[in-house]
């Protein structure tokens, strides 16, 4: 009966051996969910024309509309105005109203809407294709993209019409990438990111060039004057709210940057973690470098469906923790343990803290191994966090030790068996 347990101990032994069972939980981080698409609404430009456009313009709008917008989170519909009955488009009609069609009106998964020119009358063929090409391509969009797929992150300064207070931001930020850039060198975050977060200015004269990316964000022209800051992460997705003139604080951008190094498994509400996208394009060598970036490929079914699991897990009231003052900027949200009220906090329109900026926050995490990407399989692949490796190497040993044990009983006790026989 002894041997028999003794054989059940050593089998489950190499069991836990030979999976490498890690206690480390969640594989991702907050960084690597924001890569990969899980669903989320694309944005909807509707493209009116009426009786009076010529036929050739509007097979033309048809055609190149399609071709512009592959790879693209933007998805585009040309609709008659005398056929709009029950559409959708039929709601956004009025703000075009009175211009020449082709017209189009850009609409968010909010319901948010921005008119756009698509050049009717003369010419309208040879600008045709730049004008729907400008909905998601601009040289800021260009340079944000590049910087959250290499690197951490990106803040976005969005310079307003105070000299002092532009100053002021630009510090603020560059403070809070030097806090993520100290952690990255001291390898203390949930995982090993290469390059710290970039800071990308935009001056007040570039801003009417980069109308689509400013009110994707939420800054419309009525604010144009006022300093602005956000932050972007992922596969160009924003975070936390844009902050706008005395609310770039030191502790409220931290509060935010943090964020993106966090354990996807501390129970963050998933639209924290799935912030909607500036519109852009995600091209092929867009989405190879960000699999190299990363260590997996964020297109995989197998890594959606992982991740999307690991999401349902969270508690969709539940808000980053751990980020101290910064949590009451952050947005205003709360959090409390089961039958233990969460102390009031003041929302974030009314408060005034000043801070020093916070040091990031470490949850143990572990980097993630696929091979779902040749980009993958060649090697390039994100190395784990020393504190991961630390426990991991901890735990292996316990349990080999606790295994070369359970061997050695069971050699002596066959041994024994065999001699008494």
């Amino acid at each position: 009966m002894m041997m028999r347990h003794v054989r059940y101990l050593a089998v489950l032994w190499l069991v836990v051996w030979t999976t490498g069972f890690d206690l480390s939980a969640c594989r991702f981080n907050v960084r690597d969910v924001g890569f990969v698409d899980l669903g989320s609404q694309p944005y909807q430009l509707f493209c009116y024309i009426d009786n009076h456009t010529a036929e050739a313009d509007a097979t033309l709008l048809r055609d190149v509309s399609l071709a512009v917008y592959l790879d693209c989170n933007i998805k585009a519909e040309v609709i008659s105005v005398t056929n709009l009955s029950e559409h959708p488009a039929k709601a956004h009609r009025g703000l075009i109203k009175g211009k020449t069609l082709p017209a189009a009106v850009l609409v968010d998964a909010r319901g948010r809407t921005l008119p756009i020119e698509l050049g009717a009358g003369s010419g309208f063929q040879d600008k045709i294709w730049d004008n729907l090409e400008a909905v998601y391509d601009s040289p800021a969009r260009a340079e944000l993209l590049k910087h959250v797929v290499e690197s951490y992150g990106a803040l976005l300064l969005v310079e307003g019409k105070d000299a002092r207070r532009n100053q002021q931001a630009k510090s603020t930020a560059e403070a809070a990438i030097e806090i993520v850039a100290k952690a990255i060198q001291s390898k203390s975050l949930e995982k090993d990111i290469k390059n710290s977060p970039r800071l990308v200015i935009l001056k007040p004269q570039d801003q009417i060039r980069e109308r689509v990316l400013l009110w994707s964000l939420g800054i419309d022209d009525a604010a144009m004057g006022e300093t602005h800051l956000a932050v972007l992460y992922g596969r160009a997705r924003q975070i936390g709210k844009v902050l706008s003139g005395d609310k770039i604080t030191p502790a409220a951008v931290s509060g935010i940057l943090n964020t993106i190094g966090l354990s996807c498994e501390c129970g963050l509400d998933r639209s924290w973690m799935q912030g909607h996208m500036i519109p852009s394009k995600w091209e092929e060598s867009t989405r190879t470098l960000a699999a190299k970036t990363l260590g997996f490929d964020p297109e995989s079914p197998v890594i959606k469906m992982e991740m999307s699991q690991i999401l349902s897990k969270g508690g969709e009231g539940r808000r980053p923790k751990s980020f101290g003052k910064g949590d009451a900027l952050l947005a205003g949200y709360s959090e409390s343990a089961a039958g233990v009220a969460a102390p009031q906090q003041e929302p974030l329109e009314s408060t005034n803290v000043v801070a020093q900026p916070l040091e990031p926050t470490v949850v143990s995490g572990r980097v993630p191994q696929s091979n779902a990407t040749k980009a993958v399989e060649s090697g390039a692949a994100a190395s784990e966090s020393k504190p991961a490796r630390d426990r991991g190497a901890l735990f292996m040993l316990v349990v080999g030790g606790f295994g070369t044990l359970v061997l050695l009983i069971g050699v002596f006790v066959f041994l024994k068996s065999s001699g008494n026989h």
